[in-house]
């Protein structure tokens, strides 16, 4: 619990390392709750973000703010998701090649816990990798349920190699929800 504290100018500088973020990655059963990255600069390969490269764990009334670069699953709160997110936020610029979004790189429901609610991104979100890119505003790849959340974000990417990209205000491509277990997006809106 961070109690409400902020971390300044966090930097992180790993182009060729994955899980990056304050915690590289968290346990299910693990929380991250009130706690504020002011100015975060991170940099790394896969799953990498300002706060939690890699979360199955969950995160809840916290948010980062600056920028963060790296090549797959970028976000500036969260890399890759696999926990549920409440009540949190992140402003700022976020670039990568596929599975890119605002608030969270990949977000993926496995058991139908692991919900993105009363959430929010704001700033610009870019891709330009030779892969097919997922680009979002608040989520880059969804797998998963997002309810009552927003994205206040400039989007954009450039064609894959195989000639597709998914660029969207919310989220860059929502597939693969084809169980109870995942419904999908709700009042939500981009942009």
């Amino acid at each position: 619990d961070g109690l409400g504290h902020t971390i300044r100018n966090l930097a992180i500088n790993q182009p060729s390392a994955s899980e990056i973020g304050l915690f590289f990655f968290t346990w299910n059963g693990f929380s991250v709750r009130n706690l504020g990255l002011i100015n975060v600069n991170a940099s790394g390969s896969y799953d990498v973000s300002g706060l939690v490269g890699a979360n199955a764990g969950s995160v809840s009334n916290s948010y980062a703010t600056g920028n963060v670069n790296g090549s797959r699953h970028v976000g500036l709160l969260i890399g890759s998701n696999l926990g549920p997110v409440d009540n949190s936020y992140a402003v700022g610029n976020v670039a990568g090649n596929t599975g890119v979004g605002g608030l969270i790189g990949k977000h993926t429901t496995v058991n139908g816990n692991e919900i993105v609610s009363n959430s929010c991104a704001m700033g610009s979100v870019s891709a330009n990798g030779s892969e097919p890119a997922f680009i979002g505003g608040l989520v880059g790849d969804n797998e998963g349920t997002i309810n009552n959340s927003c994205a206040l974000n400039s989007v954009s990417g450039s064609t894959g190699s195989d000639g597709s990209t998914y660029v969207g205000g919310l989220v860059g491509r929502n597939g693969n929800i084809n169980s109870s277990n995942s419904p999908g997006i709700s009042n939500s809106y981009a942009t």
